[in-house]
């Protein structure tokens, strides 16, 4: 099978999500994982939004006829110190905070992350 690969930058506005999704169901139209993106570049997109700075940019390839990989990038303020993506504290059940990389984890069969200079991937894999 031959790779495919998609990228899409999204505007770093509140619809970012939204339009993840939206470009998730354009390119990914039948495919079985497709709820699972979506939720995972969701989730990862509006991280970026939130913590991340400058641009957003959502990738996408299809590795084969069993697996994806997902990808998000952004800009990050290295001066703010070491990044870390630590989900093993336990969430507050009331806080809004502390959940996504949770689902995330859930869903995916692994996950990482890679800073470079000022921008940081967070990428998944995720069968399809």
């Amino acid at each position: 099978m031959t790779e495919l690969s998609f990228t899409r930058d999204l505007p770093r506005t509140t619809d970012c999500a939204r339009l993840a999704r939206e470009f998730l169901r354009d390119s990914f139209t039948g495919s079985p994982a497709l709820d699972s993106l979506e939720l995972i570049a969701s989730e990862l997109v509006t991280n970026a939004f939130t913590h991340g700075t400058e641009s957003i940019n959502l990738g996408i390839q299809v590795l084969n006829e069993k697996a994806v990989r997902l990808e998000v990038t952004s800009g990050f303020d290295p001066t703010l110190g070491e990044l870390t993506l630590d989900h093993s504290q336990p969430a507050d059940t009331l806080s809004e905070g502390r959940r996504g990389l949770r689902i995330v984890s859930a869903l995916v069969d692994s996950w990482g992350w890679e800073v470079s200079g000022s921008s940081v991937t967070v990428w998944t894999i995720v069968s399809s």
